[in-house]
């Protein structure tokens, strides 16, 4: 869950937290636990680029994460 969400979205946000294979990942799990709203909230959530405290998605792995800022 995002606990804090400061200052104006940083370029590399959308490219690594956003990212629309993300977002697949997102859904799918999604559609497994049969969550409709889960669903709406995630494809607001992408479609808006915008991190919210409170919400639980984009999720991120940080291994991931560490990699795309390296190369970013």
């Amino acid at each position: 869950m995002w606990e804090r969400a400061d200052g104006i979205p940083e370029p590399w946000e959308r490219e690594i937290l956003f990212h629309p294979k993300n977002m697949e990942c997102e859904l799918s799990d999604a559609e497994d636990a049969e969550d409709s709203e889960l669903q709406e909230t995630i494809q607001r959530v992408y479609r808006d680029a915008k991190i919210e405290v409170g919400q639980i998605v984009p999720s991120i792995s940080s291994k991931m994460t560490a990699d795309c800022i390296a190369q970013h």
